[in-house]
């Protein structure tokens, strides 16, 4: 079986749209299906092909972004190339991506099921001025997909009934869940991290940005006696986080790590006693970092924004703790409670870790999928 995945972006770029696709692509080549990735190039505007593993990657150049866009001239005659080309049997659209709707323009698109995966809403934030304004484009658009394609994927249950796009088009839709691989790539010797054994060592990683509500976890660590927390990732609020720990004076409580790769991650997975996601909208729809603190045997700390699917990933009190949005000082009441109660923190990981072999695994997601597909193709 021949997949063509139409994505965002692609790895190295950090993201949980993109891990989850990379994983799911090396997956299915791994099975021995024959697998491509068209993409936008995040790092410069030349197009580019590659190997990564097994998968053939097609990185088309980009302009830069136009609300949070990439602007690609290239993109549509890439996947013309494409489908011409490789022939797939499936076309397999990553959302939300603007550049997903060429395929509506081509006849050799029309021709090949569509499986939309619904990673997101394009939210209509209240937050943030320029997705709603955009959105008022992109919804017909988005709307027309729907209509065309053969099935949809959504990551969660709660994400579906509280989805306003998908709600007349749930007969399309199937719940499946994001996942990863079991075993990540072995860390490096050495990474700047948690630098003191004393107090609960919180690892929180996102992109630094209007809704993973950071502000609200730094103002937890205010009040919580001991505590440390490194916050790795990097975007257009660094600035402004970075001057409220130095307000509130929390240079030895909160550090803010800047990005760091893969492996180093893996290796702060491992030396943190929990991760924190704070998010305050459901453009956080899923949540990957939970699948990998999961991984490494660690509870997670979110927040239960109606309709995302945090607080489906974790179970409360068991897999990690779910707090109210936007609110600091449940964040700190939860956090003081794992550091206080250090076994508790490391029961709540022995469980994390037997739900992500039960639920989160690749190798599984990978099957769900594969069924959907051969279900289309009957």
């Amino acid at each position: 079986m021949k997949i063509l995945h139409i994505g965002k972006y692609y790895p190295p770029f950090h993201g949980g749209m993109e891990a989850f696709l990379h994983e799911l692509a090396q997956a299915q080549a791994d099975y021995g299906m024959d697998v491509h990735v068209l993409a936008h190039n995040h790092s410069n505007r030349a197009s580019e092909t590659s190997h990564v593993g097994k998968v053939d990657v097609i990185r088309a150049g980009s302009l830069g972004t136009v609300f949070f866009t990439p602007v690609s001239p290239t993109f549509r005659s890439h996947l013309k190339k494409q489908l011409t080309d490789f022939r797939p049997d499936i076309l397999h659209l990553h959302l939300p991506n603007p550049s997903a709707f060429w395929v509506m323009t081509l006849a050799e698109a029309r021709s090949v099921p569509w499986v939309i995966h619904w990673h997101a809403d394009v939210v209509s934030s209240q937050i943030d001025w320029r997705v709603k304004t955009a959105y008022r484009f992109y919804r017909p658009m988005e709307q027309a997909l729907l209509k065309r394609c053969r099935r949809v994927i959504v990551t969660s249950p709660p994400y579906l009934e509280s989805s306003r796009p998908l709600a007349g088009w749930k007969s399309k839709c199937h719940v499946i869940p994001l996942g990863m691989s079991s075993s990540p790539q072995a860390p490096p010797d050495a990474v700047r991290g948690f630098q003191n054994a004393d107090g609960l060592k919180v690892l929180a990683v996102g992109r630094l940005t209007y809704y993973k509500g950071f502000e609200y976890l730094i103002g937890a660590a205010e009040l919580v006696d001991k505590i440390q927390i490194l916050l790795v990732g990097d975007g257009e609020k660094r600035k402004e986080l970075q001057q409220l720990i130095q307000t509130r004076r929390l240079e030895e409580k909160v550090h803010l790590a800047g990005k760091l790769s893969d492996e180093q991650l893996v290796q702060l997975f491992n030396d943190c006693d929990c991760l924190c996601l704070p998010s305050i909208e459901r453009t956080e729809a899923f949540g990957m970092v939970i699948l990998e603190a999961a991984r490494a045997g660690k509870p997670a700390v979110v927040t239960d924004v109606p309709g995302s699917g945090m607080s489906w990933v974790v179970e409360n009190n068991k897999t990690g703790i779910v707090v109210p949005c936007a609110n600091a000082k449940e964040l700190a009441k939860a956090l003081q409670h794992l550091s206080r109660q250090k076994s508790v923190c490391s029961e709540m990981g022995i469980h994390a870790r037997k739900r992500f072999d039960t639920m989160f695994r690749i190798e599984a997601i990978e099957k769900q999928v594969s069924d959907l597909y051969s279900d289309i193709l009957l």
